[in-house]
């Protein structure tokens, strides 16, 4: 029975460690489709049969199989219904009329051998399991049908199904022979037997799996279909490999960063933090948990070529897939944003859900990697350093255990004192500078539940309202859909007016927003949750780039740069940084793992070439959240903290006539929100088709306030 889990897929096996797959290098491909052929192959022939526009029926004698066919099925957007023993009796026929459906858009129709193998019509599928065909030959089809059987070569699988066959077929030559009729004798029918037992011949060996050119000259039903599928291969290979080599080296955390490069990963964590089934709303020491937390569109795609299915995993614990264009709703600078219509798609696909959710998803993804311990609840006390105090040799834990490292990562987050313990050791960076930019903004948030065919009544699941203009910043709010059919709706105020915590309060300040779009869903919603007030929106920047950093130390994450978290660019900048890390140990360290000498000698100046690259990662999240923040800060009277220099002045001026410009246009709105979600580079707001349309609307405003000034000014007439 374990050889025929292994052959139907190795994550069956009881022998394969729990999450051991996710140790796999990075790729844009989930792990369980690259370590089974034979679910490589079906992923090919179901694209290809889909395309079609066939149905597929998939038999399976395990469940578990089907657990992961299903998951797979997911993963490549292909739309199933299931039929297994779990299924409730009055529930099997609304499944098959599912399937049954001719405009409906379920593809492939999962079933166990036991529990479809009975009273079933599905006449709608014409590919099927050799051991099942008879289901889709019931009364009403009308198409041929393919029988496919998918099977191991030279394995336990092949002997089994090679020793079934002759078992039938030894069965009909002894009954159909004639030699169970009554006349032949026991001695006659002995020496038929064994003739026909020595004429068995050996298991058939050396098969294997088709290449494309046989697998597609097996499905096709015409020459047409045999180009499509030879053009789909061609797609899908250029696609994978274009995905492989953009992904690189990509990384979501600062642990998997270095898990490919050193054999053993600590991950150091002050508090104890469970991956509990239930999503938490709040969490010890992160008063900003209750909070709204975006992944930009940067951000996801990043996580997803080094987390292949991990956007899948959000969506499948309740996320909410969002299309920044088509279902947010935009009130900025006096005027909706142009949005797509509905059915219409963007390149800004993004998924939203609470920090909870994202955070489990994350942290389940990480300490999945072998190589990787954990040590929870045990935070770092000092720093030890080479007695010449230029290389960080190791850290001293809470109760005096040393533990030796040949490379630290502070990716501590807001939090972090690596400047002040490095001092304690005697190695002040001398001259580190600090930027601090504080809105003094204040939040105040909660859940609200998602009123049945909200979106289908209003067209948007997701709403932005500002006050801004061209000559003032005010009130905001911002609402996102989470899991649970939820919403998390958050009010913003400047300093002196902030958003209040008490039901009446709350309310009023959404009333007086410009738009009366979140006034009317909080009317229209259910509270799911306490209000939760929140006003640490401080930016702080650290420049490690420009002091002397020791050897063996690089600084990432809310640890050299956070954001205030209403811009939504502070997870997404963490793992862009530990991206750009991973590229950096990949050019240092391929081929030394496992040689600590040659691993400590070519981290010599890591922290000198790596923290210049973060630099100019954060240069442009930075602009935008400071520029914007500042803003508020003027508009209370403050003074800000860092005067901005002419061309700063002169780009936040150009992004105002942008976010303004992309009230009436489209392509203006789609460059904004690509440089927004950090897929693109401000430059992308330069280019020339964009600068005209935003030229346009500059000469409006100039010609607008020239005929206002020139305009005469009437007054009493004189006699």
């Amino acid at each position: 029975m374990e050889l025929r889990n292994i052959c139907n897929h190795p994550l069956l096996s009881r022998l394969h460690a729990p999450g051991g797959e996710h140790a796999l290098g990075a790729h844009p491909l989930p792990p369980a489709l690259r370590v089974c052929g034979k679910l490589a192959t079906l992923d090919r022939v179901l694209l290809k049969l889909t395309a079609a526009g066939q149905k597929v029926l998939i038999f399976s004698t395990m469940t578990r199989l089907l657990d992961i066919v299903e998951e797979h099925l997911e993963w490549r957007g292909l739309v199933s219904v299931r039929l297994d023993g779990a299924t409730a009796s009055d529930e099997r026929g609304a499944v098959v009329a599912q399937f049954n459906d001719l405009n409906g858009d379920v593809a492939v129709f999962l079933l166990s051998m036991r529990a479809g193998g009975f009273g079933m019509n599905l006449q709608a599928a014409d590919t099927v399991d050799q051991q099942a065909q008879a289901r889709a030959h019931r009364v009403g089809q009308t198409k041929r049908v393919l029988v496919l059987r998918m099977q191991t070569a030279d394995s336990v699988e092949a002997r089994i199904c090679a020793a079934a066959a002759g078992k039938l077929s030894f069965a009909d030559r002894s009954i159909t022979g004639g030699f169970f009729d009554g006349k032949t004798s026991a001695e006659e029918r002995r020496t038929y037997l064994l003739g026909v037992m020595r004429a068995a011949g050996p298991v058939a060996a050396g098969a294997g799996a088709p290449d494309a050119a046989g697998l597609n000259a097996l499905l096709a039903r015409s020459e047409a279909e045999l180009a499509q599928f030879a053009a789909l291969d061609a797609q899908l290979d250029a696609q994978e490999l274009g995905a492989w080599h953009a992904a690189g080296h990509a990384a979501g955390s600062s642990a998997r960063a270095l898990s490919d490069y050193f054999d053993e990963v600590v991950l150091l964590e002050r508090d104890h933090i469970e991956l509990e089934h239930q999503v938490r709303s709040k969490r010890g020491g992160v008063p900003q948990y209750a909070q709204p937390h975006a992944l930009l569109v940067r951000g996801l795609q990043a996580m997803e070529s080094f987390f292949p299915g991990f956007g899948n995993d959000l969506v499948a614990a309740g996320a909410q897939r969002l299309d920044w264009l088509r279902d947010l709703r935009t009130w900025d600078f006096g005027a909706y944003t142009q949005t797509l219509a509905p059915g219409e798609e963007s390149p800004l696909q993004g998924i939203s859900s609470t920090r909870a959710l994202l955070e489990r998803t994350f942290r389940s993804r990480v300490l999945a990697l072998c190589n990787l311990t954990l040590r929870a609840g045990t935070p770092a006390t000092r720093l030890r350093l080479s007695p010449d105090k230029e290389r960080v040799v190791g850290v001293e834990l809470r109760g005096g255990e040393v533990l030796p490292c040949e490379l630290l990562v502070d990716a501590s987050g807001r939090g972090s004192k690596l400047p002040e313990c490095l001092a304690a050791e005697g190695r002040p960076l001398v001259g580190l500078r600090r930027d601090v930019v504080d809105s003094g903004l204040g939040y105040a948030t909660r859940t609200l539940t998602i009123p049945p065919n909200w979106q289908c009544e209003k067209g948007w699941l997701a709403c932005f309202v500002s006050e801004r203009t061209k000559d003032k910043v005010g009130r905001a709010a911002v609402m996102l859909p989470t899991e649970g059919n939820s919403w998390q709706l958050t009010l913003a105020g400047r300093a002196g007016d902030h958003p209040p915590g008490d039901e009446e309060g709350f309310k009023a300040f959404a009333r007086s927003l410009p738009t009366p779009d979140i006034y009317d869903t909080i009317c229209a919603a259910e509270p799911r949750s306490a209000i939760s007030l929140y006003a640490r929106t401080q930016n702080e920047r650290k420049h490690y780039e420009s002091v002397d950093m020791p050897d063996g130390l690089a600084v990432l994450g809310d640890a050299a740069c956070c954001f205030n978290p209403i811009y939504g660019q502070g997870m997404t900048v963490g793992i862009l940084g530990a991206l750009e890390l991973q590229q950096l140990l990949a050019t240092r360290l391929a081929g030394r793992r496992g040689d600590r000498s040659a691993t400590i000698a070519a981290l010599a100046g890591v922290a000198k070439e790596f923290q210049p690259k973060l630099s100019k990662l954060l240069d442009f999240p930075w602009s935008v959240a400071t520029v914007d923040d500042e803003s508020f800060l003027v508009a209370t009277g403050k003074k800000p903290p860092v005067e901005l220099s002419a061309l700063d002045k002169l780009i936040a001026g150009y992004f105002s006539l942008a976010s303004r410009a992309a009230a009436e246009d489209m392509g203006v709105a789609v460059e904004l929100f690509s440089v927004s979600h950090l897929l693109k580079p401000p430059s992308a707001l330069f280019a020339p088709g964009v600068a005209l349309r935003v030229a346009r609307l500059a000469l409006g405003d100039a010609l607008g306030k020239l005929v206002r000034g020139c305009a005469p000014k009437l007054g009493p007439a004189n006699g």
